[in-house]
């Protein structure tokens, strides 16, 4: 039996993530992940039983990063003003620093959500918390968690896909001014 290599794990996380970002989940395949990565289709299925728990595995160790990231921001001691906005500006910097890794997720999140993964349902129920805690201490206005997520991330999504798409820098002034009209729409 052959023995895995964390470098082609690699290559083949960073090709389906390509893959992806580029032609959506249904234009995703083996064939052309394999070939993105540089090895065999046969390879490919030494790592993944499929290209669903391929997808999947990718999606969760991408979830999990962005989880990592933004929670190293998050201050049980400060207050929910300043925790939501290190928490954002985490975001965001995940987002403009791994622009594919994040588009990958927002695809996948989009065309096949995965939440039923353990894993994630502790992601969201930490990402919920923090907006919830922050409702109820008065610091944003009375909405539903959806809500006020959406209004959260969208800004995060559309500003790393100007960089994805158009190879544009964003100003700190632009990711500045983002945030404060984000903040005028929610806090209370």
């Amino acid at each position: 039996m052959r023995t895995k290599d964390e470098n082609k794990r690699l290559a083949i996380r960073d090709a389906a993530i390509l893959e992806v970002v580029e032609g959506g989940l249904s234009g995703a395949t083996i064939a052309g992940i394999a070939t993105r990565a540089e090895l065999s289709q046969g390879t490919l299925y030494l790592y993944y039983p499929n290209k669903d728990a391929l997808i999947s595995q990718v999606y969760v160790e991408i979830k999990l990063m962005v989880r990592d990231v933004v929670m190293s921001h998050y201050d049980d001691t400060a207050s929910s003003t300043t925790n939501i906005r290190k928490v954002w500006f985490a975001l965001l910097d995940f987002a403009l620093t791994y622009p594919g890794r994040f588009a990958f997720a927002e695809t996948i999140a989009t065309q096949s959500p995965m939440m039923d993964e353990p894993e994630l349902v502790k992601v969201e129920a930490e990402m919920k918390s923090i907006i919830t805690r922050a409702i109820a201490d008065g610091t944003l206005k009375q909405a539903p968690f959806e809500s006020i997520q959406a209004v959260l991330i969208a800004p995060v999504t559309q500003l790393s896909r100007s960089i994805t798409m158009g190879k544009q820098k964003i100003s700190k002034r632009t990711i500045n001014a983002t945030f404060e009209l984000i903040w005028s729409g929610i806090a209370k």
